[in-house]
């Protein structure tokens, strides 16, 4: 899976679909967030960057590191964030950065729009190897789609994923059932904002204390 053909033209099919409001949801949890901000942050597939430019006005002292396969969405990230410090870039599939990133930690991941790439049986192996690279009072910020109470929703869902399936070999053929992956790993949700009458959520989930 990579979005290297599409990464030029992403951010407009974006506007041009939903206005800025994928973009409000990536940020809503960063710019409500309560308590210390985090040291060091993970995030998975993040695209042009967008999220991180934002984030890093909320926490300048934060280290980021960027996950994605795509090199050509790499490079806009790169571009975007060239003036900020305490960023690096890894351009890899997430499952590979896993395998040599057993001891790394993390105070926050962060996920938007990239969980529903995937097929629930991948998400049930992958899940737990990612919510092991959180701290021991770490969190993960997680927004995406849901099913869609609508006609009009479901439909732009089987949309988005036939384009996606075929431009740029997203294995997901249906929306997997992310809570259910996130709370198997023994996760739970602390604090979340919907969007669009739910069919967008953004939420901040924590592992379970023993």
């Amino acid at each position: 899976m990579s979005f290297d053909a599409v990464a030029p033209w992403y951010r407009w099919l974006e506007r041009l679909r939903f206005g800025g409001l994928l973009q409000e949801a990536r940020v809503a949890l960063v710019e409500a967030w309560e308590g210390d901000p985090p040291n060091k942050v993970l995030v998975l597939g993040d695209g042009d960057g967008r999220f991180v430019a934002e984030a890093k006005k909320q926490w300048p002292k934060a280290q980021f590191t960027l996950v994605d396969a795509s090199v050509r969405m790499m490079s806009f990230a790169k571009r975007r964030l060239a003036q900020h410090e305490n960023v690096n870039f890894v351009v890899t599939p997430v499952e590979d950065y896993l395998d040599g990133a057993r001891n790394r930690q993390f105070d926050l991941m962060v996920s938007h729009f990239f969980l529903d790439c995937f097929h629930e049986d991948t998400l049930r192996q992958l899940v737990p190897r990612l919510a092991n690279m959180l701290s021991e009072k770490g969190q993960w910020l997680v927004t995406d789609f849901q099913p869609g109470s609508t006609g009009w929703q479901r439909a732009n869902v089987w949309l988005m994923i036939r384009f996606f399936r075929l431009a740029a070999g997203m294995e997901a053929s249906s929306l997997p059932c992310i809570s259910k992956c996130l709370e198997g790993a023994e996760l739970r949700a602390e604090k979340g904002i919907q969007f669009s009458s739910g069919w967008i959520r953004s939420d901040l989930w924590r592992c379970w204390e023993t």
